[in-house]
């Protein structure tokens, strides 16, 4: 459904997910290069999840990736922060295109129909490579919640754009009376708020177990099924009685 972590758009006429528009033909002398590069990304994807950001080290991804550690250089001046960070662009790259090929369908499918088949992408992405993501949220949160403000604003920016995906979504719903009308934007921060909490639960799974393995996982249908029916449904055993807001409220700013 979508490429894998770290692949490489190189060929020509290819959609850049940052800007949308097309990417111009590449030299071949650029499509090694970017060959080598996501051999390097490669490597320390695979290093970082064996060992933890803090306890993996240039030698070792330099050793993985069969380069020497001045050549990791000349492509990532700033060492394995950079390297994360390249990483990191992929992911929200890989989740903004799944998030478009999913909610956007062209099919004439239900709002329903269209967040589960979201959150089902967003889960099996997520527990693809667990190990790594595990990191790469406790990192992503670290960062972003530390003094360096540039950090933050990179965050928040690719925050934006997946609910740039989500909000006019919500708002057709919306307007096709499949769910009550609140803020799109506010509804589109909850969805993926829930998702991130979900997420992070699966982080603490296996802490204090006494191994530091990971419990048993949901299958990410049934563990996107349990979260659309909360969002979708809420938790009261008779929706009627706990309706919520009157339709006025409900149009106020909530964010």
């Amino acid at each position: 459904m979508f490429r894998n972590l770290g692949g490489v758009r190189t060929y020509p006429g290819a959609i850049c997910p940052t800007t949308g528009t097309m990417e111009q033909p590449v030299t071949r002398r650029e499509r090694e290069r970017q060959a080598r590069k996501q051999i390097m990304l490669d490597a320390a994807r695979a290093v970082i999840a064996e060992k933890g950001f803090k306890r993996a080290t240039l030698d070792e991804i330099a050793q993985r990736a069969e380069f020497g550690k001045g050549t990791i250089y000349n492509y990532f001046p700033d060492g394995k922060v950079q390297m994360l960070f390249a990483i990191l662009d992929q992911v929200y790259d890989d989740l903004f295109t799944m998030s478009q090929s999913t909610l956007r369908s062209p099919e004439h499918i239900s709002f329903k129909e269209r967040l589960l088949r979201f959150v089902e992408s967003f889960l099996s992405y997520f527990m693809h490579e667990r190990d790594l993501f595990v990191i790469l949220v406790k990192e992503a949160n670290r960062i972003a919640l530390g003094d360096d403000e540039s950090k933050a604003i990179y965050f928040k920016k690719h925050l934006d754009r997946l609910v740039s995906v989500i909000e006019p979504v919500v708002a057709d719903a919306i307007a096709a009376g499949e769910v009550k009308p609140y803020p799109p934007e506010a509804v589109a921060h909850m969805i993926l708020g829930n998702l991130h909490g979900y997420l992070r639960h699966n982080c603490y799974r296996g802490i204090g177990n006494g191994n530091g393995a990971a419990g048993a996982e949901a299958a990410p249908a049934k563990a996107a099924g349990f979260l659309c029916g909360i969002l979708l449904d809420g938790l009261a055993e008779n929706s009627q009685q706990v309706a919520g807001m009157e339709e006025e409220e409900a149009k106020e700013d909530v964010l």
